[in-house]
């Protein structure tokens, strides 16, 4: 698994997820939990990653630029 990118909610990166998943590439999200615990702060705790297989990589980076930006 490659990260791919980093968010500071996990609604951010569940946009990347939606639209991954949309062209059939698998993505998983780590750190979601830290960040949703520490959402009453006045600080961010954590970060969500969202990675993807090796394989899917650049496609998935592709996605990322190009459709989301």
């Amino acid at each position: 698994m490659k990260n791919l990118a980093t968010f500071e909610t996990p609604i951010e990166a569940q946009v990347l997820i939606d639209e991954l998943h949309d062209r059939g590439i698998e993505a998983i999200v780590h750190d979601e939990q830290r960040v949703e615990l520490n959402m009453f702060s006045a600080h961010t705790f954590g970060r969500v990653r969202v990675e993807v297989a090796d394989v899917d990589y650049e496609k998935a980076r592709d996605v990322m630029v190009h459709e989301i930006s």
